[in-house]
């Protein structure tokens, strides 16, 4: 009667050492080695579930439902809409890090055929005048002296300004 017992007890305490370990994987990757860059775009009224979803197909982490498993315990992040630029293979706290702060990728319209000016303008309305006074003054290392990075929307599609 007592083998039982001690086989169901074995067999649940290895089944919840592999959940924990397959979290904690998840939750911090010591195995991702990627330091590729991407960027997110965080919309007005996406869930967690839907900012997991984003995070995911971009590979900042392994498993959406980890994440959603993760703010359970430490509360979902305050995302702010906008871009975000996260690490591939980030850690939960990492991410969440990002997310509580305010996004950290400045996105202007820079359609075709607009001059230097005209961004330099579109800058100091959107941001602080610092930002467009910067542009204009040197816009071939702008992103580098301004913090970037700098993400330029033209004609519907992205483009980031390598840093």
């Amino acid at each position: 009667m007592i083998r039982p017992i001690r086989l169901a007890l074995s067999v649940t305490g290895v089944v919840v050492t592999a959940i924990i370990v397959w979290f904690l994987l998840q939750a911090y990757p010591v195995f991702s080695s990627s330091s590729k860059s991407v960027i997110v775009q965080i919309n007005p009224g996406d869930t967690v579930a839907t900012i997991a979803a984003k995070l995911h197909m971009d590979g900042v982490i392994a498993s959406p439902f980890a994440f959603r498993l993760d703010s359970l315990f430490e509360g979902n992040p305050t995302a702010v809409p906008g871009s975000y630029q996260f690490k591939e293979g980030s850690s939960f706290s990492t991410v969440r890090s990002i997310l509580d702060g305010a996004p950290n990728v400045v996105a202007i319209d820079a359609r075709p055929g607009l001059t230097v000016r005209e961004i330099a303008q579109t800058l100091s309305s959107d941001l602080s005048g610092a930002w467009g006074t910067s542009f204009s003054r040197r816009p071939n290392v702008w992103p580098r002296q301004a913090g970037g990075p700098l993400l330029i929307i033209s004609m519907g599609s992205l483009a980031q300004v390598p840093m």
